[in-house]
């Protein structure tokens, strides 16, 4: 029986942020080396995402969690410019600890695939998954760890949220858990908990969010009162009855563009769906999107190779169309 690979005093906690659901477009990321229970170094890098040949640019959909947005990271360099710094950091290291492992570990993953680097075979450790054994926390998020052992943390930022990663590793090594238990292979690792953001927003987030959301529904549909009390207030009756055929007239017009326009965007989708390419006009940028895969990693496609009876189950979503404009019409070509 193969002996079990002993753990060294040597790792490294990793974090990555990213500015929106594609896993390889991280923006920033912290590295922090843990030698027994010292810190021995701390990095972070802002990075910048990979731009499409297509003229949108890579979309920032995190910024209110992170702080990272566009501008911030348009001058800074690239993950392949990085990668030499983040290579030397990981390698020689025994295990790399990450909160929601499944996550950082997909990150990396994508990213190297991305600009056809090799991954060095790493081990992981999900410290969300090691809190839940070690301390039978639940929920075990990244905010309640810290709390339960009194590590200060910044959530959402890189350095603060890796730093802690690494502190909670270092806990458990002085509470004496034996950390070989909790190293995974790859494949083992659960995927991220439900989450809004690379960066795994808890459910406070999502919360806070909700009531803003609430805010702003509420307010939306207090308006319209609003507006006419205030031209009941100014205008005499036979103005307001002026207004109101003016409005039924508009309103008429709007919805015989509308169903011309639902028309005509169905005539331009189904084109281009068929083209299977994406098309760009002077004003919009018709793009052709690939069906999504209910799995796409190696792991599963290698098992495919030799038991192809497997693939009955792998499912591929339809392709689709959106339309996005790219220019505003002048006022005077309608």
């Amino acid at each position: 029986m193969a002996r079990a690979r002993k753990v060294s005093d040597r790792f490294v906690a990793l974090d990555f942020e990213t500015a929106n659901y594609s896993r390889d477009s991280a923006c920033a990321v912290g590295l922090v080396t843990v030698v027994g229970t010292e810190i021995v170094d701390r990095a972070s890098f802002l990075i910048r995402p990979p731009q499409p040949e297509a003229p949108v640019p890579t979309t920032f959909q995190f910024c209110h969690l992170h702080g990272i947005c566009r501008h911030q990271v348009a001058d800074q360099p690239t993950f392949l410019d990085l990668w030499p710094q983040l290579l030397e950091r990981l390698e020689g290291a025994d295990f790399v600890a990450a909160h929601n492992a499944g996550f950082d570990r997909d990150v990396l993953t994508a990213c190297c695939e991305a600009n056809s680097l090799t991954m060095p075979p790493l081990r992981f450790l999900c410290t969300l998954q090691l809190a839940r054994s070690a301390w039978k926390l639940k929920p075990a998020r990244l905010s309640d760890v810290c709390a339960h052992l009194k590590i200060p943390l910044q959530h959402h930022q890189v350095l603060s949220d890796t730093e802690a990663c690494a502190r909670i590793v270092i806990s458990a090594r002085r509470q004496g858990v034996r950390l070989d238990a909790h190293i995974l292979r790859a494949e083992t690792l659960e995927s991220p908990e439900p989450a809004i953001s690379a960066g795994q927003a808890g459910e406070r987030e999502i919360v806070e969010q909700m009531d803003r959301l609430g805010a702003l529904r509420s307010r939306r549909d207090n308006l319209g009162d609003e507006k006419q009390a205030l031209i009941d207030q100014v205008f005499p009756p036979e103005v307001r009855t002026r207004l109101a055929e003016i409005d039924a007239e508009f309103t008429q017009k709007e919805d015989a563009l509308g169903q011309d326009i639902e028309v005509l965007e169905g005539e331009v989708k189904g084109a281009v769906l068929g083209l299977g390419e994406t098309v760009k006009g002077r004003f919009l940028l018709a793009q052709w999107v690939k069906g999504r895969i209910t799995w796409d990693t190696k792991g599963l496609n290698q098992y495919g190779e030799g038991h192809p009876e497997i693939l009955r189950f792998q499912k591929k979503g339809n392709p689709y169309v959106s339309l996005k404009s790219v220019g505003q019409y002048p006022k005077d070509s309608i």
